[in-house]
This record gives C-alpha cells, sequence and structure tokens, in this order.
C-alpha cells in the first residue's frame, strides 16, 4: 500500500493556487524538555523584544494546557514541556485553509475517502467556552503513531468577529485568514515577523501522511529525492520534510522585521541564531518518552 502510494507520488507536483493564503502552517508545536522551557519561558530577550509572548495555561470548552506562545505574523510556535499538552505527540503541524467553508463544506467528502487503514479521521468544532461561538473546525488523521500530530483547520468567522483587532485594521466581512487571527497578538514593534520556513525529519509513515494531507490541500510538492520532499504554496518554500528513522523538528525559519547584528541564543537544549533579517532556531532533539 505505501510502496503504491509513493510511486503515485514520486513525479507528483501540484501548483493551484485555490487558497487564500501563500503559507501553508497555521502553527507548529513542539514538546521539548523541562529545562528547555524553563529557560524559553524566563529568556528576556524573547519576553521583551522577539515577539509576543505568553507563557501559562490555555485551552477550551475540553481542554486545558500550558505552553509558550510565539507569535507571529500569521504563523506561531507553540512550545510544551512532557507534561504541559493534551496530546502524546512530540510534533505537531497544523495547516489551514484560509477559506470559509472550504473545509466541511466543499473538501469533506474528498478528505472523507483518505479515512482508510492505517488512517482514522477526526472532525470536531472547538469552543472556547460554554455559549461562545465556534472557535476553529479541524479535521485531523490520526494512525496510532503518537509522535506526530497532523491536522487542517479553519478559523469560524463568528469567533473572529469578536477578536480585538488593532486599530485601523479592516476586514472583509468573510475573511477567516490565519493573518486576521494572530492580529491581536501580533507585535510589529518587536522583531519577529512570520515563520517562514520549517525543517523536519520524519519516518516513513509520517513522510506519506504529510505528502497526502498536502495533495488535499492543493499544495506544491516537490520530491527532490525518496528522501527528501519539500511542500510550499505559490512558489515559497515552507515545509522541507527529510525521511529519517525519528520524527523531530530540525530547524524554524523566521523573518523579522528589522535587521539585527549577529548573535547566538543559548536556551536549552536550542539555539536561536538572529543575522540581519533573519532568525533561525534550531532543536538539538525532542525528549524520549519513560514507558
Amino acid at each position: 500500500m505505501k510502496t503504491f502510494f509513493f510511486l503515485c507520488i514520486i513525479s507528483l507536483t501540484l501548483s493551484i493556487t485555490a487558497l487564500a493564503s501563500s503559507n501553508p502552517i497555521n502553527h507548529l508545536f513542539l514538546r521539548l524538555d523541562k529545562n528547555t522551557i524553563g529557560e524559553i519561558t524566563k529568556n528576556k530577550f524573547l519576553q521583551d523584544e522577539f515577539s509576543d509572548f505568553f507563557a501559562g495555561e490555555s485551552g477550551d470548552l475540553n481542554n486545558k494546557w500550558t505552553a509558550v506562545y510565539i507569535q507571529g505574523e500569521s504563523t506561531y510556535l507553540e512550545l510544551f514541556d512532557e507534561n504541559g499538552s493534551t496530546t502524546k505527540a512530540d510534533l505537531g503541524i497544523a495547516l489551514a485553509s484560509n477559506v470559509q467553508n472550504w473545509l466541511m463544506v466543499s473538501q469533506l467528502a474528498k478528505l472523507a475517502d483518505s479515512c482508510t487503514q492505517p488512517y482514522r479521521c477526526e472532525i470536531e468544532n472547538r469552543v472556547k467556552s460554554q455559549g461562545d461561538p465556534v472557535w476553529f473546525k479541524q479535521f485531523k488523521w490520526l494512525d496510532g503513531n503518537d509522535k506526530l500530530d497532523t491536522w487542517i483547520m479553519e478559523y469560524d468567522i463568528g469567533s473572529l468577529v469578536l477578536k480585538k483587532t488593532p486599530e485601523g485594521s479592516i476586514w472583509n466581512d468573510n475573511d477567516i485568514t490565519t493573518k486576521r487571527y494572530n492580529s491581536e497578538w501580533y507585535r510589529p514593534d518587536r522583531l519577529l515577523k512570520d515563520i517562514e520556513n520549517v525543517e523536519i525529519t520524519v519516518t516513513q509513515d509520517h513522510f506519506d501522511r504529510l505528502i497526502l494531507l498536502s495533495t488535499y490541500l492543493e499544495y506544491k510538492i516537490n520530491l527532490v529525492s525518496k528522501d527528501l520532499a519539500i511542500i510550499s504554496k505559490e512558489g515559497q518554500d515552507r515545509i522541507l520534510v527529510n525521511l529519517g528513522s525519528v520524527t523531530k523538528v530540525n530547524k524554524v525559519t523566521m523573518s523579522l522585521n528589522r535587521w539585527v547584528p549577529e548573535k547566538i541564543i543559548s536556551l536549552g537544549k536550542s539555539n536561536l541564531y538572529l543575522n540581519a533579517l533573519i532568525a533561525e532556531w534550531t532543536f538539538i532533539e525532542l525528549p524520549q518518552k519513560s514507558l
């Protein structure tokens, strides 16, 4: 099954541009060791200069979690320690549709066709508190391997119209883009502009699943080799997927709002390298779970 699937996509290149945003990533979450999370949480540069910064409890009607949020203009990082999240996964990639009702109306039947073994699907409307409008809708693939979470999500206009937005911001009545969602927290006076590229290493199962997700979202898939794929939108490289023996994030590359001199900030088992208009956050390793 997997061999057949891989052969079917080996020469596949999609360049359809039906979706509104050029960045396929809504956000990325990582599970890090407690020491690394601790150093990130107390770092004054991250808190006061790098981006909008939040460390604490968040959640919805049914779940609560503790995380650090590093906020960009249309994407963000969500960082957990071993015990902070409601998932068993070490890595999560949320892909965005950015088009009202694209997921639950125009694409649901097609997506449901992908829910065959080894995949099963979970469809959910997320609500923050009792009586609130739908926060977002999500379509999630589950395969029994708890190292990777992958899902497609779209925000609901009923929730977005209630959000605070910066003075002078003008949104289309039906705009559900990640940029509108993030506008409440994005700080253009801080350094971070946005996540531009994510480089990950994944197992064969996860490699196949990310290609499948990207196909349904109509992203461009460049299979450089049998061990490397580049998933992008509108010509911009976004997710570099390396085939390996483990699933982990290698590096997150971010654009900056202004020029900075070269420097490296060590944060536990990660290094944040800044130079000119680029920041590269390298994650040395994810923690190994004890049985």
